[in-house]
């Protein structure tokens, strides 16, 4: 009983405000809250609960936008019963504005409009449609969805800024697939709880997009933490009319290129252990390889001799850099860059904390060779920079 709802359609050319109206079935009325008024030709939904619809799952049906609700905080009536029961709308002043009956009640028509399966609907096809014969109303079932990548049972990490194709596959039940509107957001798990709950809010990918299959979507930056993708599948005849799916829980971190490897490397489940450490350098796109910063250490370290040297060593005051050792083959193209002069962290400056997804070992590895290359300082003959020679 908590979970029934009922729609209402205004089929006018105006918005309609129904605050103070009565919905009743054959028992008792409830009368509807003060509430925004129908926009024209739009809908309103009557539920006994705000947990019935929401826009974010786990719920009974997708809220879109467009749909006023009204939460009666309470049963309708006393509860509408499966065998048979009846709707009827009224003014505040009594009169009926619309009513019908199902199944063994005979209050408004005998016989009464047809039985439906569970979680299927009764409507009127197409919406405003009313001969006020039982015959006007139709048994419609909801879209049925599946979401392909990333599917709902899987974990994934997912990047920012990399470019993701969404696929699922979605089934019009009382029509034509190509009849079916979907709609695909991302909840954001900003109270870090790693479930989906009220804390949580919802960004939309792509309002409507054609039942294709699949909409490729750029992962965008500025949240770290889990994100899940939800699907919803629209019937023709009205919004109410849809399904949702939600995927399993995805990782959301900045993209942190080590070595020959990227962050592409690195896509699936993130594992739970994992805890990257806190980084004090500020790391940009690209990471210096393993190997050059070796090479500038053992720069650092050779005393100065008479043969061609190409390697070049900075005075402290100005930022370590790394250049790279000549060699017969063209040198290897470095994919990042280490920053080891960091300024005092502001708001303008953010320094990237604990949470970066980068293998522990790697990060390593890496910070020592920054640590040497910042702490060994130049031998008192070696000049501040040494020319190559012919």
């Amino acid at each position: 009983g908590t979970n029934e709802w009922v729609e209402i359609y205004n089929q006018t050319n105006t918005p309609l405000d129904i605050s103070g109206w009565q919905i009743c079935d054959n028992t008792s009325c409830d009368t509807l809250p003060a509430t925004p008024p129908i926009p024209a030709q739009k809908y309103a939904i009557i539920v006994a609960s705000s947990d019935t619809v929401s826009n974010l799952l786990p719920a009974f049906w997708y809220l879109p936008s467009e749909v006023t609700m009204i939460n009666l905080n309470d049963l309708i009536g006393n509860g509408l019963a499966n065998d048979g029961d009846r709707l009827i709308l009224k003014r505040p002043d009594g009169v009926v504005v619309d009513e019908m009956n199902w199944q063994t009640d005979t209050g408004v028509w005998d016989p009464g409009a047809v039985d439906v399966a569970e979680g299927n609907v009764l409507a009127r096809v197409p919406s405003g449609f009313d001969t006020d014969q039982p015959s006007d109303w139709v048994e419609l079932e909801p879209p049925s969805v599946d979401l392909i990548y990333p599917d709902e049972a899987g974990t994934y990490t997912w990047y920012w800024g990399q470019s993701k194709t969404i696929t699922w596959s979605a089934t019009n039940n009382n029509g034509p697939n190509g009849d079916l509107d979907i709609s695909i957001f991302y909840v954001k798990d900003v109270n870090h709880s790693g479930t989906i709950n009220a804390g949580d809010t919802t960004h939309t990918i792509v309002e409507i997009t054609e039942n294709d299959g699949a909409f490729t979507w750029t992962v965008p930056s500025g949240f770290l933490g889990y994100i899940w993708i939800h699907l919803v599948a629209f019937g023709p005849e009205n919004p109410m009319l849809n399904s949702g799916t939600v995927s399993g829980r995805i990782y959301d971190p900045i993209p942190i290129f080590i070595g020959p490897d990227s962050a592409e490397s690195f896509d699936g489940a993130m594992p739970e252990n994992v805890v990257a450490p806190e980084l004090p350098v500020e790391v940009t796109e690209e990471t210096a390889p393993e190997e050059t910063a070796a090479t500038a250490e053992e720069a650092v370290e050779e005393e100065p001799t008479g043969e061609t040297i190409t390697s070049e060593v900075v005075p402290e005051e100005t930022t370590e850099s790394i250049v790279e050792e000549s060699a017969p083959e063209p040198a290897r193209e470095t994919t990042a860059e280490i920053v080891t002069e960091v300024p005092e962290a502001t708001e303008e400056t953010p320094i990237l904390e604990e949470t970066l997804a980068v293998k522990p070992e790697v990060v390593t590895e890496i910070l020592e060779a920054v640590e040497t290359v910042v702490e060994t300082p130049p031998e008192p003959e070696v000049a501040p920079a040494v020319e190559p020679q012919e």
